[in-house]
């Protein structure tokens, strides 16, 4: 009975939205009249939670000829306040020209302290990756500079 009403995508919704497992065993009980227990929506969330792990943990590619740094601010709840929160993206089109998320990071604000941070993630990535190619990188704080393209007036290596 609960697939057809979009269970997991719901429960992933609303705890997204800030809501408490005992918040949405509420919601469902009210709004669709299932009783489902608070344990079951942890399995749900932790279910998501453990594919979002193994995303975060999957290799990249080895080479991105374009990337595009980003931040989007965005309202977020956190301790029953709404607050206003940066996410930073970095978005890569691979060699076949598709785009790929290459990370995802969340800060209190946009900054260029924080900026450097992201950039030295994707550093230390690309630099493992780029062992393993045939002609490796010699100078990395040139190709570092071409990442910082955007930035590096405020950001110095």
């Amino acid at each position: 009975m609960l697939p057809e009403y979009g269970f997991d995508d719901r429960t992933v919704s609303l705890y997204a939205k800030g809501m408490t497992t005992r918040d949405i065993q509420v919601n469902f009980e009210d709004v669709y009249e299932v009783e489902v227990s608070a344990t079951f929506i942890s399995q749900v969330t932790n279910a998501v939670m453990d594919e979002l792990t193994a995303w975060q943990n999957r290799p990249l590619d080895a080479i991105y000829p374009i990337v595009y740094l980003d931040a989007l601010v965005v309202r977020s709840r956190a301790s029953g306040a709404v607050q206003n929160k940066s996410v930073y993206l970095a978005l890569g089109i691979n060699m076949d020209g598709e785009k790929e998320l290459m990370g995802l990071w969340m800060a209190q604000t946009e900054g260029a302290k924080f900026w450097l941070s992201v950039m030295k993630v994707l550093y230390l990535a690309l630099h493992q990756i780029s062992k393993k190619w045939t002609m490796p990188i010699r100078d990395w704080k040139q190709a570092m500079g071409q990442f910082m393209i955007l930035f590096g007036d405020r950001v110095s290596l």
